[in-house]
């Protein structure tokens, strides 16, 4: 018997196809939204705001499609920060039942006092947002609010479809000289 592991990387979405010949994962897919991702990303790397939301765009349908047929959980990352004592404890009660050991605790580390929000509003957001992008922010939410197998059927489907236009656009034109050959 193999003992379970944890990785964290939201890049993770982008590699998961070779994991997988590896690997049967589970996957938690953590959902933070585009704008402040953009932000922090551009707080953090000066990535201008159009290629922050790119890369939630591209990120976001990586990590939907390609964990698509394994046990998934979907997690709110303003949740974990409002209240990371309940939503860790709904991640270990989901855990649980997939280790193949019992757990040995559930400490909650300390979440970053403004967890990274900006205080961003539904309105700011999607004004920043193509329409193919809002559509998967929708459909990630409402598996967020209720993860019906139709809702999360539907952001399957979604998240199989090309990337937009403008994300493909901005992504190529920022991606360094050498992964554009």
């Amino acid at each position: 018997m193999r003992p379970d592991w944890v990785a964290k990387d939201p890049r993770l979405c982008l590699t998961l196809p070779l994991w997988r010949e590896l690997l049967t994962p589970a996957c938690i897919v953590a959902h933070r939204d585009p704008l402040s991702v953009a932000r922090s990303l551009h707080s953090r790397d000066a990535i201008p705001i159009s290629s922050g939301i790119a890369l939630w765009e591209a990120y976001a349908r990586h990590a939907v499609h390609h964990s698509r047929d394994l046990d998934r959980l979907f997690v709110d990352y303003t949740e974990l920060v409002r209240s990371p004592q309940e939503t860790t404890d709904h991640i270990a009660d989901w855990l649980e039942h997939r280790r193949t050991a019992p757990l040995a605790g559930r400490s909650v580390s300390p979440v970053r006092a403004d967890g990274g929000r900006h205080n961003v509003v539904e309105g700011e957001v999607l004004a920043h947002l193509n329409p193919s992008q809002q559509q998967l922010l929708r459909a990630i939410e409402a598996v967020l609010d209720s993860p019906s197998a139709e809702r999360v059927a539907s952001l399957d489907a979604l998240s199989a479809e090309r990337l937009s236009d403008d994300a493909r656009s901005i992504l190529r034109s920022t991606a360094p000289a050498a992964h554009q050959q």
